[in-house]
């Protein structure tokens, strides 16, 4: 699965990934109350609340971690077509010159022929035009994605931070 949507949008595991760093931190803000309250009660109730919110931001970190990597392997699999575009490239151009070449010798041996020949070379030009646009596309699509990627984790980094702080203030809140 590639972790962007098409459109450039965040992916579904990104949004449930933010979504559980959002529940984390509601609950977060329960355990805090909860946190009020048992200082006129008992104290216990709360520090348990508190430890499930910090377990929940605990996972929404690794699901974030889980995110990151899996849009990893996405960006090596695009690695893989620009390399396949770039090889296509090469040999469409080799192709180019060995058709340059018989294009000469051909024309060198014969007056009549360079009309097959210059066919020739007009193919292989085109497939030399079309292993360039391919490879110019598996750049665009790694660099929107990389572009992407980075914005979704400088949110996500966000989120966790806010997350923590606010775990922090419960803790505080607790003694």
């Amino acid at each position: 699965r590639d972790a962007a949507r098409p459109d450039g949008g965040p992916s579904i595991e990104v949004q449930l990934a933010k979504l559980a760093v959002d529940q984390a931190t509601d609950e977060l803000a329960n355990a805090q109350a909860a946190a009020r309250r048992a200082q006129e009660q008992e104290s216990s109730s709360s520090a348990t609340s508190l430890r499930t919110a910090q377990r929940r931001v605990e996972e929404a970190q690794l699901r974030i971690q889980q995110l990151q990597a899996e849009r990893e392997r996405a960006a090596a699999g695009r690695a893989i077509e620009i390399q396949r575009a770039q090889n296509e490239l090469a040999q469409a151009q080799e192709e180019l010159a060995r058709a340059r070449q018989v294009a000469q010798r051909t024309a060198d041996e014969t007056a009549q022929a360079p009309d097959a020949a210059a066919a020739a070379v007009r193919a292989a030009e085109r497939q030399v035009a079309v292993a360039a646009l391919r490879l110019d596309a598996a750049r665009a699509a790694e660099q929107r994605t990389t572009n992407a990627r980075d914005g979704d984790r400088q949110l996500a980094r966000a989120e966790v931070a806010e997350a923590q702080a606010q775990l922090a203030q419960a803790q505080a809140n607790l003694r």
